[in-house]
């Protein structure tokens, strides 16, 4: 279990923000524990980081590289978080009411002249009972609506797509970290990548004003909007028309429209964290001389969505939790939890029910001293991948808050009392085992071999057996295994080094330059084209072979012909790289 802090950040420039001596407190001031009484578990130092890919103001592959790079000096993994609301609510154009949730409530009487911009799909302009989310106590930061472009094929310059768009230059960036991170042996490095923070319907939340001078409360005649609803805006009546229901505080079906509002919000998070996973590689398999080996596991597998266990709004009651809205098909589900005595039973739901999970947003602020020690039980005892504490470091020395201490003193303090774990360590290794189960049932329905990937189908055919016989580990790494030895599960990522690699299953041989390493990803594997990427880390030349006959059999490096002789039914050619540059290859 990793005990890694969300680092201070305070604006797009990565650069300014003093990440690299965040991370050092974090290193130099968290004990790692891997003592036989944790029950071969261990305890150690990461770090959290949001990356505000919305930011249309920020080069996301530039930051997510320096990013990676802070890892890579420090030597500890770092937890992703690919984030779209509070600090990194998109900028302008975005930053309009055109793409706000629209509140009601019957005590707004605060006429906003911005109103009339809106598609009067609602009587927005004469009737204000409708308003924005802003002002608010919380910073001012404006809560955007889900459905601006909608979720299937959202049209270019749409909220959506803009986010769909950047979540791509990001997952790219992440991928050509991923194989630099494997061609180092620092695999480890990236825990985990996880989305939005605390993505919801802040309508219930504008109600929290304690001071008519804050707030919503400064603009409406000292008045708090009472029992706030919403989104009523236009882009989410429109989406809930096409889904037959009628979102109007006055006509609607309140029971109708509040599961439609949670619904949507599940559908927002299936769109936003089934970008981040299609846009990730499979786990990068690692060719030595000939030496295949594969990765034990995958930073798709350990992406996380975000939510709290608590009840939110829309449904708020204390039959729903609020995670109910981020369990979706393509990730695991993620929480936010002060664990509190109530929250262990949402947390046992989700690994039994779903698997792994980690606490992604542990909120030190009102939180009792006392319960940080609570915390960190729960969170062993629970099997937690991380656990996330916010709020706590800063970027102005000494770059960390007393919250830090405090709770960094209760993790040392817990992993140093082996009396106590030894009440904790049989219940942990229950939900780990509750978990590899789910979790190895869950990678194995992530991907469909196609006929003739005889491979991979041995490698299944080996997990399935692990699983019958209980051995869940073993069978996730079988999974593993199959998922990136299958020729039909594309794009397949190689991290190749020494005299010369095969790529089994793929009919192609590499022979890096001399003391170099090579990354080559396959995107296309069919009868007719071999296409793929390379790169090596050193300039020189490099010798690629095919070992099957594609199309005509002619060779091209980025669009132009190039020489290249038989091997066989194949062909032979050399490419002379520069050193960090990749090239497309088409054999066809």
């Amino acid at each position: 279990m990793y005990f890694s802090p969300l680092l201070g950040r305070a604006s797009e420039n990565s650069t300014t923000q003093r990440f690299p001596e965040q991370v050092d407190v974090i290193k130099n001031n968290v004990i790692t524990r891997s003592d036989n009484y944790l029950g071969g578990n261990s305890i150690k130092p990461g770090f959290s980081l949001e990356e505000w890919y919305a930011k249309n103001t920020l080069n996301v592959q530039t930051d997510i590289d320096y990013i990676m790079g802070v890892a890579k000096i420090a030597g500890i993994p770092v937890n992703l978080y690919l984030n779209s609301t509070w600090g990194g609510t998109p900028n302008s154009p975005y930053n309009s009411i055109l793409y706000d949730q629209i509140l009601f409530s019957g005590t707004d009487n605060y006429s906003d002249p911005n109103m009339n911009l809106l598609t009067q799909s609602l009587n927005y302009a004469t009737d204000s009972h409708y308003g924005r989310t802003i002002p608010n106590i919380w910073s001012n930061t404006s809560w955007l609506t889900f459905n601006n472009g909608g979720f299937t094929s959202p049209a270019s310059g749409t909220l959506n797509r803009f986010k769909k768009d950047r979540l791509g230059l990001s997952t790219d960036q992440l991928n050509k970290n991923i194989l630099d991170l494997a061609n180092s042996n620092q695999d480890n490095l990236l825990l985990s990548v996880s989305g939005d923070n605390e993505p919801a319907y802040w309508a219930y939340q504008m109600d929290t004003d304690s001071d008519p001078t804050l707030g919503y409360a400064s603009v409406n005649s000292g008045n708090m909007r009472v029992r706030g609803s919403g989104d009523f805006g236009p882009d989410a009546v429109a989406q809930a028309s096409a889904d037959g229901v009628t979102l109007d505080p006055y006509t609607g079906n309140w029971d109708t429209m509040k599961q439609w509002w949670q619904t949507n919000l599940n559908n927002y998070n299936q769109f936003i964290y089934g970008n981040i996973n299609r846009g990730l590689y499979k786990p990068v398999t690692k060719i030595n001389n000939n030496t295949i080996t594969y990765a034990t596991d995958g930073v798709k597998h350990n992406l996380f969505t975000q939510n709290p266990t608590h009840p939110t709004y829309p449904l708020f009651d204390i039959y729903h939790s609020g995670y109910e809205a981020a369990v979706v098909n393509e990730a695991a589900t993620g929480i936010e939890s002060y664990f509190l005595s109530h929250d262990y039973s949402h947390a046992q739901r989700i690994i039994s029910n779903v698997g792994r999970t980690a606490n992604l947003n542990q909120e030190h602020s009102g939180l009792p001293l006392d319960d940080y020690d609570k915390n960190m039980a729960g969170s062993f005892m629970l099997g937690l991948r991380y656990v996330t504490l916010y709020n706590v470091m800063s970027i102005s020395s000494p770059y960390y808050t007393a919250g830090f201490t405090a709770f960094n003193d209760k993790v040392s303090a817990f992993s140093g009392d082996p009396i106590r774990i030894a009440t904790l360590v049989n219940q942990r290794r229950k939900n780990l085992t509750i978990a590899a189960e789910r979790d190895a049932v869950r990678l194995k329905n992530s991907f469909t071999l196609l006929p003739g990937d005889a491979l991979a189908t041995t490698k299944l055919t080996a997990g399935n057996t692990a699983y019958n016989a209980g051995d869940f580990h073993t069978a996730y790494k079988n999974y593993i295994e199959a998922e990136s030895a299958a020729a039909s599960i594309l794009p397949a990522p190689f991290a190749v080094s020494g005299t010369q690699g095969t790529l089994s299953p793929y009919p192609l041989q590499v022979t890096p330059v001399s003391g170099a390493k090579s990354n080559i990803v396959v995107t296309v594997n069919s009868g007719s084209e071999l296409e793929f990427t390379a790169s090596s880390t050193v300039a020189g030349s490099v010798t690629y072979k095919t070992t099957s006959a594609f199309g005509s059999n002619q060779v091209y490096v980025n669009g132009s012909l190039v020489s290249s002789t038989a091997n066989g039914a194949g062909r032979q050619f050399n490419y002379s790289h520069t050193a960090g540059t990749t090239v497309t290859v088409e054999i066809k």
